[in-house]
């Protein structure tokens, strides 16, 4: 397939997918984001609920819950991460990039590992300030707003323990609070994906790491 109609394809794939929903909005949302930046975070909260969770809005947490339960348990975000990856890197296609880079900023790391591709969440962009804004009636806002700016990135590992603490009582039917569970897993998927040394480094240590656990408990 030539790649104006596979470009085509996925257009139309993507306008189906996330066009029959009306764009949720909020005045939070308004005061931080343009009109298409907003239809713009409605596909990324769109897509994370299709190609992650594998549901639709009325069964969130629900299917939260289950993919929760399974990254923690089997370390992965879906049965195949690298095709899940594609789709991602399709969505990004679909979205302005003003959008993308108030999200997230690209980078090659330094030493101890030079010259490694990553994507990292972005700490002085828009969606930063949204967290920002919602931290005075969003607990769950505020904890990852607070997170960010003791830690600097967007790391979803403490969302363990916050949901072991806060399973019951967190709303899972909140637009903000999936659009935030949206932008950590993306921005998690694409750290162990876009580049093969990073991916293969990240492997070797949690291999490792099972082996010292598996010694430790003979």
């Amino acid at each position: 397939m030539k790649l104006g109609a596979r470009s085509f394809l996925i257009g139309v794939f993507i306008l189906v997918l996330f066009g029959c929903r009306k764009n949720f909005s909020s005045p939070e949302l308004k005061r931080h984001f343009t009109t298409v930046e907003i239809e713009d975070l409605n596909k990324i909260n769109d897509f994370f609920i299709v190609e992650f969770l594998k549901s639709d809005q009325k069964k969130f947490k629900e299917a939260f819950l289950s993919f929760n339960h399974t990254l923690v348990f089997k370390g992965q975000f879906s049965d195949n991460d690298e095709l899940l990856y594609k789709k991602q890197k399709e969505l990004y296609n679909s979205i302005s990039k003003s959008t993308f880079n108030e999200i997230w900023e690209l980078g090659i790391s330094g030493p101890p590992f030079p010259d490694e591709a990553y994507m990292n969440g972005k700490t002085n962009g828009k969606f930063y300030t949204l967290l920002k804004d919602l931290s005075d009636s969003n607990e769950f806002a505020k904890a990852c707003y607070e997170r960010i700016e003791r830690t600097g990135d967007y790391n979803p590992l403490f969302l363990d323990a916050y949901f072991n603490y806060n399973r019951d009582n967190f709303d899972y039917d909140d637009f903000h609070n999936q659009l935030i569970l949206a932008i950590y897993y993306l921005t998690a998927l694409d750290d162990s994906e876009r580049d093969p040394k990073r991916k293969k480094r990240f492997e070797d240590f949690k291999e490792k790491a099972k082996l010292d656990f598996e010694r430790r408990n003979q």
